[in-house]
């Protein structure tokens, strides 16, 4: 008898949350049939309302879209060990991945795990980059294997994903950059998120520290790069430059640098003319 109150509750619980689910995205949408198919989406990806509500309000675009589709991939993620709210948010960072087949998802998630790249690594860095999904990384990896060690590869994966689907002209501006204007040793590149910085962000803080003589080519004792690319502005002057500057100061340094950049590029193009 125990056993029947308990199944008795149990499905009218769930049954109660379905409704209530149904009758929430039915308000979103303005359509009971869209809301039920909706609704018994989420109902297999096992989000909890609450979760399923939050992305709706966050992408109402997604009544417009076909719910076969959006079935179709997330069925696909899921398959491939990633849990219902972290396809949902893979989708979200680039909803032009339902229109993309199985097939080619898996080809995609096959070649990050040729890269060593763990169960849960993998979904892990997927959900922070999902461009992942619409890109072959393999010639990427290839590029920064020409670079690091295989492993560092991975580990700069990992870590910091989108370096898998940057520009390669950018990375490689970067770390020709971190060798030859500031010295540093490749393998410092792997403890921070050097790569993964704009170029702007990492010669901007470079000058600024060189020009007051807090940093030499080179030098062992120069700050490690983590603290001066990885902390925001106010944590780098505070911080790295040890309170000797004003943030302003900092500011006013930037401007006058792309000011110098800018007439640099003007005198280039009038000797080139």
């Amino acid at each position: 008898m125990f056993r029947a109150l308990f199944r008795h509750y149990a499905t009218s619980t769930v049954v109660g949350k379905a409704v209530s689910l149904h009758s929430s995205l039915e308000a979103l949408s303005g359509c009971a049939k869209t809301a039920s198919r909706w609704t018994h989406l989420f109902s297999l990806l096992g989000c909890s309302a609450e979760e399923a509500v939050a992305f709706c309000h966050r992408n109402p675009f997604i009544f417009r879209a076909d719910v076969t589709h959006w079935t179709k991939t997330l069925s696909a993620l899921q398959q491939s060990g990633f849990s219902g709210i972290q396809a949902l948010q893979t989708l979200q960072g680039v909803p032009g991945i339902v229109n993309a087949s199985p097939a080619s998802l898996y080809d995609r998630l096959n070649s990050l795990r040729r890269l060593g790249l763990t169960e849960g690594e993998l979904q892990s860095v997927v959900s922070q980059c999902p461009r992942l999904l619409t890109t072959d990384v393999h010639e990427q990896a290839e590029r920064l294997a020409s670079l690091f060690r295989s492993r560092d590869v991975r580990r700069l994966a990992k870590r910091h994903p989108t370096i898998l689907v940057d520009e390669w002209e950018l990375i490689e501006e970067k770390y020709q950059y971190a060798i030859d204007q500031m010295g540093v040793d490749p393998l410092d590149l792997l403890h921070c998120g050097f790569l993964s910085h704009s170029l702007q962000r990492i010669r901007s803080r470079h000058l600024f520290m060189e020009r007051s003589g807090v940093f030499r080519s080179g030098d062992p004792g120069n700050p490690p790069l983590r603290s001066i690319v990885d902390v925001s502005e106010a944590g780098f002057v505070r911080r790295t430059m040890k309170g000797r500057f004003h943030i302003y100061e900092f500011r006013v340094f930037c401007q006058l640098l792309d000011a110098e950049d800018d007439q640099d590029e003007e005198q280039d193009m009038d000797s080139a003319g």
